[in-house]
């Protein structure tokens, strides 16, 4: 039996993305990619990329992704399942294959996921302002989420069906 794999609550902010900030290049008997906060830097090229001898079945769902990108991809193979997933381009920015993608992302959103903080272009690091990147009050992520046996979030608050890693509401 191959290791089966989990990718939840991790917040990635203005990573680069090359081989993808996602990349699965690893056969296992599933992976599950859940709960993930993605902004993208404006130079980003690729989001979720896989390898192409890759025979894992990947279930990816209640993801937020933010993209500040002209040129962001994503490549994905067969036996993958997308849903209640969140994507969002600023003006002026897309991702290539989305039109693909959301045809099977179940319950998928494609709209602005109103974070509490600005988005800028400088990467801060550090563990306050990491805060900048939850749901505000009125976001649509809240309650779009599929349910998970998580019983935190990334903040230690009970663990909800929210599209992100973390949230205020």
């Amino acid at each position: 039996i191959k290791d089966k794999v989990i990718v939840r609550y991790n917040l990635s902010v203005n990573d680069l993305g090359n081989k993808g900030i996602v990349y699965v290049n690893y056969v296992s008997d599933g992976i599950e990619v859940y709960n993930n906060t993605i902004v993208t830097s404006t130079q980003t090229n690729y989001i979720f990329m896989t390898n192409s001898g890759n025979q894992t079945k990947c279930n990816f769902f209640n993801n937020l992704v933010y993209n500040r990108s002209a040129t962001a991809k994503i490549s994905m193979h067969r036996d993958y399942t997308f849903s209640n997933n969140l994507f969002y381009s600023e003006n002026g920015c897309s991702i290539e294959n989305l039109d693909s993608i959301k045809t099977i992302n179940k319950n998928g959103l494609y709209v602005n996921p109103e974070l509490t903080g600005p988005i800028d272009t400088v990467s801060r690091t550090g563990y306050d302002n990491m805060y900048e990147y939850t749901l505000g009050q009125g976001s649509p992520c809240i309650g779009a989420g599929l349910s998970t046996d998580a019983l935190y979030d990334y903040f230690g608050n009970a663990a909800n069906n929210n599209i992100r890693c973390a949230s205020n509401a």
